[in-house]
Parts: structure tokens; sequence; C-alpha cells
């Protein structure tokens, strides 16, 4: 965390882990701003002692921007220069001890807080949020010899987490409202990474709950406001299919490692519908190694491929009850229902 105003940065930092409060005069006017590390949802709350007649407002907001030309530009997510947009809460204290949080979460990695005082001195105690989103408990897991694979694959991971709460979202800062191209791949990632279903169950019997007198459905919802794109349709047909296939060369918009890693690099997809058959089928590009678990409705499958020299080995853990179809870079095939296998190839 860092600040922008006449207070020392430890001030601010103590002031944020509830150390310290700090005192402001009656009619000034001063301004701070928070980085909490990353993108966050949570509920954004003030401790407030005093300040009758003094104006509290709250920004918050996903990056630092540019103004060039008569408009506005994000920037890389990290970088401090430019200026915060977005929207205010604005607090009037009363005059009392008092403890305020947002009536809804906010979205935000900054947030910039302004203070001016009236005739009374304000006391801010505290600042702080209570993080919120659905507890979806990550079992897979992807790592390999490219180092930016990992960055991509936890990137990917918040972007998910993110943009799940009491719906799936697209996406957590500006609409908020569950659309079923989204939500559709969003429940495919899921499916990756947990054997937790039940936000995409109550997904399915959203958009179903969506269904109008001429047949279509809602492309968002739940919204108070009706929107129909036709071709959205077609997204509920294949959520009802994915849980049984699984097969998608999906593009999404934030979290596709999620997807293609496990799938395409480790190369586990169901050899039929609902993984009675379990195809493994790793691609090597130029990678040295690859590693990972990834979730079936069957259980966990890992997979560990290297390449050394000219040879490529592989060893897999998987339900024993299943059978596995291996495919080799040399194009050799292997099928068992063995737990563990090891095999090798010449490349």
């Amino acid at each position: 965390m860092y600040q922008k105003t006449g207070f020392d940065k430890r001030s601010i930092e103590e002031l944020a882990c509830g150390i310290n409060s700090i005192k402001f005069p009656p009619c000034t006017s001063t301004w701070f701003e928070l980085d909490a590390g990353e993108l966050t949802t949570g509920y954004l709350n003030l401790s407030i002692d005093g300040g009758r007649g003094a104006v509290i407002k709250v920004l918050s907001s996903e990056c630092y921007e540019d103004y060039k030309e008569g408009s506005y530009s994000k920037k890389i997510r990290d970088d401090s220069t430019g200026v915060l947009r977005g929207d205010y809460d604005i607090i009037e204290p009363a005059g009392k001890n008092i403890n305020y949080e947002t009536f809804w979460f906010r979205t935000f990695r900054f947030i910039r807080v302004e203070i001016s005082t009236g005739s009374e001195e304000l006391i801010l105690k505290g600042i702080h949020y209570n993080e919120t989103g659905y507890p979806l408990e990550i079992k897979g897991t992807y790592q390999s010899s490219d180092p930016t694979h990992s960055k991509l694959w936890d990137i990917s991971i918040r972007t998910l987490k993110r943009c799940m709460h009491e719906t799936y979202e697209d996406c957590p800062y500006y609409e908020q409202l569950q659309y079923a191209m989204d939500s559709r791949l969003q429940m495919l990632f899921t499916y990756q990474l947990s054997n937790d279903d039940r936000l995409a169950r109550k997904c399915i019997e959203d958009f179903h709950s969506s269904l109008t007198s001429d047949g279509l459905l809602q492309a968002r919802y739940p919204s108070v406001a009706r929107q129909i794109i036709p071709g959205f349709c077609l997204h509920f047909v294949y959520m009802l299919e994915d849980p049984l296939s699984q097969r998608s060369e999906c593009h999404a918009w934030g979290a596709l490692p999620l997807y293609e890693f496990p799938a395409m690099i480790l190369g586990v997809k169901p050899g039929d519908y609902g993984y009675i058959k379990i195809s493994i089928k790793p691609n090597i590009g130029k990678l040295k190694y690859a590693k990972g678990d990834v979730m079936t409705p069957k259980g966990m499958v890992s997979v560990d491929w290297r390449v050394e020299g000219s040879e490529f080995k592989i060893n897999i853990l998987a339900p024993g009850e299943v059978e596995k179809i291996v495919t080799m870079p040399d194009g050799s095939v292997y099928t068992t229902k063995e737990s563990e296998i090891s095999l090798s190839c010449k490349f």
C-alpha cells in the first residue's frame, strides 16, 4: 500500500493495518490512494469518529489511466502513474463513532480516499475490506518448463474467482451480470479445476428460468432488463452437454489457460461421454516438461511428462476402474485400466 498525500507512508500503512488512526483537522481537504496488491472484490469498511459536516469520497478502480487526445485509456494494471477513475461511495459523518460498510461489494485494485472536513475534527480509525466471492476449492494444478505458463495459470485462476459470486459474472467491475456465453466458458474452467459443480448447476437453472413466451432464453439472467441474443441460446445447449462431454476448443476472455493447459498440453480429455473413458494425448511443442492434476467426474488425473534427449517419458496416476487411452508423441496408443502408468518412446 502507498499514499499520495501529505501524510507519511508509514501512517497510511498503519491505518490500513488497524494499528493507528489519523486525525484530520477542521476545514481541511486531503486524499490518499491505496493498492490492494491485485484485483479483488470486497465490502469496503471505514471506521470513523466525529467529523460532523465532513464529506468522505471513496473511489474504487481497476487501474490507473492515461488521458490522451480527449479520452482515457487503461494502462498496465500495476503501473501507478496516471489517474484513477471510477464510481464513488460518499459518506457524510453525523459526528458520532460509526462503522461504515458498502451495501454491495466493490471491485478494485486501487482505491482513492478524499476527505474534506467541516468545522469538526474527523478521526479515521481504520479502513479495510472484507473479501467476498464463491468459495471455489482449487484442486487442479499445472506446471511446465515455460515460466510464463505459471503466471498465466495463476492470473487465470484469479480471473475466474473474481467472476464467481452468487452467479458467474462478466465482469465484476462493470455489468456484474451472468451472460450465457461467458458463463458456459467459466463453467468449463470450473470443471477442470474442481469437483464442485454447484454454481454451474445453479447457472443452468437460472437460464432455464429465463425462458420467454416465444421459446427463447434471455442472454443474461437474473436481470431486471430483458435482453435477447438468439445465438446465446445455443450456449445453454452446450451447458447441458458439457458435463457429459467436456469437449471444447473454447476461447475465453481471460481464463483460457485453465482449459487449454490441462486439455492440450497435459492432454487430458474425455475419451467418451461422461469420462467413461479417459484420453491422454500430450502436446509437447517446445516444452521440456509439463505436469499437473486435472479434475474429472471420475476423480483426479495426474500427468507428469518430460523430454530427455530424444526420449519422451510420461507418468500417469488416474482412477483404476476407468479405461485410459494414452496416445504417445510417436503415434503409438496404449489402452489400460491400470491406475499407475509409466510409458516412454522415441520421437
